[in-house]
């Protein structure tokens, strides 16, 4: 039986008149000139395959819970901590500057290039940390140590300064422990 619509089954094709030839399709229609063979068989109709070098091994591995997973929690936090601790560390620079200024301009200058290293070094850490890099976690320790010299300068200098000034050394040292925390280690090697 054949489709309501498909071609009807024809001992020898039509010979194509001019109207065929000129169709807007220009299809060529043949029919088989002999008969099929009789062993048709999936495989011939494939290349061969070699064993070895295409064969792909897949092991089936347990789904990950969320423990083994690295989480980013404790890289943000770093990065978030070293942030802060930046802006307090340059306020308090830039207040230690301004008022030691007309006395001593080597301190200020020494002052100053500490800020400044401090902040090369914890903006570059943050945004390699940022981008998994595994050398933000060291610039960010440089960085908290080197605002902690700052620091430090507040209380060789003898300066008078509001009472939390004191406490803000807390900021480095927190981002020190964030970002050589083992969480954010394998964060950074995933």
């Amino acid at each position: 039986m054949t489709e309501p619509n498909g071609p009807t089954p024809r001992a020898n094709p039509p010979e194509p008149s001019a109207s065929t030839a000129e169709s807007p399709t220009r299809i060529i229609r043949r029919a088989p000139s002999g008969p099929l063979p009789a062993n048709i068989s999936s495989e011939t109709s494939r290349s061969p395959r070699p064993e070895g070098a295409t064969r792909i091994i897949r092991r089936e591995t347990a789904p990950a819970s969320s423990t083994d997973q690295p989480h980013p929690r404790t890289a943000v936090a770093a990065s978030a901590v070293s942030i802060l601790s930046g802006w307090t560390t340059s306020a308090v620079a830039t207040d230690l500057i301004a008022g030691w200024w007309s006395n001593d301009r080597l301190f200020c200058i020494a002052v100053g290039f500490l800020t400044l290293v401090f902040a090369v070094a914890t903006v570059t850490g943050v945004i390699m940390v940022l981008l998994r890099r595994r050398a933000g976690r060291y610039l960010i320790v440089t960085g908290a140590l080197v605002a902690l010299v700052t620091y430090g300068a507040v209380a060789v200098a003898g300066t008078h300064v509001a009472g939390i000034v004191y406490a803000l050394p807390a900021l480095p040292l927190a981002s020190v422990v964030l970002s050589l925390h083992p969480r954010t280690k394998r964060w950074l090697e995933q």
